[in-house]
């Protein structure tokens, strides 16, 4: 897909997150510093040094310093030349303040409720009603009230006439309900996920009879995957199934009539392929090279070695697969 990007997508305010996640190994070195590694070789280590601040750095250069000045402000800097200063005033009101002069205060006045202010005139508060609903309003005349229905479901109105349900129906269902427009995520008989908008399936995610996972929409989209790279995919968004639909859902937004495939063959060679006739493979050669070649003329061949390196910090053949789909056959969209 030629946004093969994880965006966020509207229907997170009906899940717990949406973006792809990479599993992490945390463990100690001989010193006692932390150390996180994902499965892509990305590694990040925590540490204290001789005078007790936190040192975060990580395999791409980068490093951050927090630590506490004099007056027990707390600093955050990097090795980029940015600087963050969290501390109190006289007032024990929460300043932050950057060094690019951006300066934000939160405080609490004096019915409890909480202000945000900052120096380009921005001010927001956040308080109760007398119905115990949370209303948040800022001095330019807008204000969102968030509050339950006697169902249960989260309500969310704003006084430009627009407003949001979000709950469950009767039968777990998950449904966000905007100004009229009732979309709801739901399984079929098969278990397999589908959404409707208005009681009209716009969106589906199968499993054919070969094991190839299959989105379509009701803009004539389809995308298909391989059960090895289905696999692949669903281990980055945690096994989350709606989560990795909604990722589709996000990723085919806009697009009409598209239709691509990712598969493997008898010969375990990666393909790709889609209606625009454009097509990709990955296979390995006799002498045990790694070989991508696509339809715009594009070739690479990467040693053994090289590819078990490339293999290390990306996971496996078929993410670095898709990759070079993004990064070379789609290069000049």
């Amino acid at each position: 897909m030629k946004r093969y990007l994880i965006l966020l997508f509207c229907f997170t305010l009906v899940t717990s997150a949406i973006y792809a996640q990479k599993k992490e190994k945390v463990t100690k070195d001989i010193f006692g510093n932390t150390i996180i590694e994902d499965e892509e070789g990305n590694k990040k280590t925590i540490k204290k040094d001789i005078f007790g601040n936190t040192i975060i750095e990580d395999s791409k250069g980068n490093k951050t310093t927090i630590k506490e000045d004099i007056f027990g402000n707390k600093i955050i800097e990097d090795n980029k030349g940015n600087r963050t200063k969290i501390g109190k005033d006289i007032f024990d009101n929460t300043v932050i303040e950057d060094n690019k002069g951006n300066k934000k205060k939160v405080e609490k006045d004096i019915f409890g409720n909480t202000i945000i202010e900052d120096n380009k005139g921005n001010r927001t508060k956040i308080s109760k009603d007398i119905f115990d609903n949370t209303v948040i309003e800022n001095n330019k005349g807008y204000k969102k009230t968030i509050k339950e229905d006697i169902f249960g479901n989260t309500v969310i109105e704003d006084n430009k006439g627009n407003k949001t349900t979000i709950g469950e129906d009767i039968f777990g269902d998950k449904f966000i309900e905007r100004n009229g427009v009732n979309r709801k995520i739901s399984r079929d008989i098969f278990g397999y996920l589908k959404l409707e908008e208005n009681h009209r399936e716009t969106a589906s995610l199968t499993k054919d009879i070969f094991d190839t996972w299959i989105y379509k929409d009701a803009a004539n989209n389809e995308i298909k995957y391989s059960k090895e790279f289905w696999k692949d995919i669903l281990a980055d968004f945690k096994g989350d199934e709606e989560a990795a639909f909604f990722w589709l859902m996000d990723i085919c937004k806009g697009l009409s009539g598209y239709k691509e495939e990712y598969s493997v063959d008898i010969f375990d060679d990666l393909k790709f392929k889609n209606n625009q006739n454009e097509t990709a493979t990955l296979k390995k050669n006799i002498f045990d090279e790694m070989v991508y070649e696509d339809n715009k003329g594009n070739k690479l061949t990467y040693s053994e070695d090289i590819w078990n390196r490339m293999k290390r910090r990306q996971g496996t053949d078929k993410k670095i697969f898709m990759d070079f789909i993004q990064r070379y056959l789609f290069n000049n969209h």
